[in-house]
């Protein structure tokens, strides 16, 4: 089925020089199956927390299927949307794009298999548009408004609070060996001001430890809605132990051959300066 889409997308769309052709629509395929950290597994835990937030969030979830009524849908096509999402949002990885371009591209693909239906194709590709967005603290502006909407509210949460923080920060940490396998994970002599500005540089440039910032920098108030703020407060108690978690890496690096031993708590101690420094909460 998601040859199939990739090939109906792959008709109607240009995607620079990436050919979907029937062997490479295969590749991709396989490598999204088979791939732990933002593949198959990753959109059946975002899916799972999609049904997660809807149950717990009855009147925010009432809210959202009159969006989807007003393009003609009800209850279960916006639930649809939300599947859509949680297959198609990274895929634009498994086509070689960059993250910053990745979002974009999934919600091409994702629109783009629902040419017929405009106003649900709409919808759809404002679920992914902006999925990966944080805070102006990394992204240096405020939550595009023209994409808030309920739907799409759901789906990022549901995106960023698909694991536990520990969870998480193992993810980020296999991503990182997986994508740049000589990044270290802790470089204790990056500036605070070099480290914690990423307004002017990304943090794939750095080491982990900087792209973990990510997690905590992210806050309740981030998010528009009563049901999801709360939500993500409720997920948010578990940074603590995340924070233990970036300890217990740090110490799992000294057995790594060619790995330099790092010093846990100084790692720990960095989090906690970029927390202080911005007034962020890192557990209730």
């Amino acid at each position: 089925m998601l040859k199939s889409c990739l090939q109906k997308a792959g008709e109607r769309l240009r995607f620079h020089n990436v050919l979907l052709n029937s062997e490479s629509r295969k590749e991709i395929v396989g490598d999204f199956f088979a791939n732990f950290d933002h593949g198959l597994s990753h959109s059946q835990a975002v899916w799972n927390r999609c049904q997660e937030i809807i149950s717990q969030s009855s009147l925010l979830w009432k809210v959202a299927v009159e969006q989807a009524n007003r393009v003609g849908r009800d209850g279960n096509q916006a639930r649809q949307a939300l599947l859509l999402a949680s297959i198609f949002h990274d895929l634009g990885r498994f086509l070689g794009f960059s993250f910053s371009t990745h979002e974009i591209i999934g919600a091409k693909l994702a629109a783009a298999i629902n040419p017929d239906d405009t106003g649900f194709a709409n919808v759809l590709y404002n679920l992914i548009i902006h999925h990966d967005y944080v805070c102006p603290i990394i992204n240096g502006y405020d939550f595009p408004f023209e994409a808030v909407s309920p739907l799409a509210e759901i789906f990022r949460l549901a995106d960023k609070t698909s694991n536990s923080p520990s969870e998480e920060i193992r993810r980020y940490y296999e991503v990182g060996r997986r994508l740049a396998p000589d990044k270290p994970l802790f470089k204790p002599d990056i500036p605070a001001e070099v480290r914690f500005d990423f307004t002017n540089s990304s943090p794939a440039g750095k080491d982990m430890l900087t792209w973990f910032l990510l997690l905590f920098a992210l806050q309740s108030t981030d998010f528009l809605y009563g049901d999801t703020r709360d939500a993500y407060a409720y997920w948010a108690r578990g940074k603590k132990e995340a924070l233990e978690v970036i300890g217990d890496l740090c110490r799992q690096e000294e057995y790594l051959d060619g790995r330099t031993p790092t010093e846990p708590e100084e790692a720990m101690a960095v989090v906690i300066r970029f927390c202080q420094k911005h007034n962020l909460i890192i557990s209730a």
